[in-house]
């Protein structure tokens, strides 16, 4: 099975590197995390 936790820390590393602070930022960074772990997710089930 696929580790969320993995992809989770990188994109928060990501974000904090942007300097993610406010709320609608982290908003829109949760949805795109949400989206971003669907992309990860349909790659591995293509497979």
């Amino acid at each position: 099975m696929i580790n969320i936790n993995e992809y989770k820390i990188a994109y928060d590393d990501f974000n904090n590197k942007l300097g993610v602070n406010n709320d609608f930022q982290l908003c829109t960074s949760n949805l795109l995390l949400l989206l971003f772990l669907q992309y990860i997710q349909n790659l591995y089930l293509e497979k």
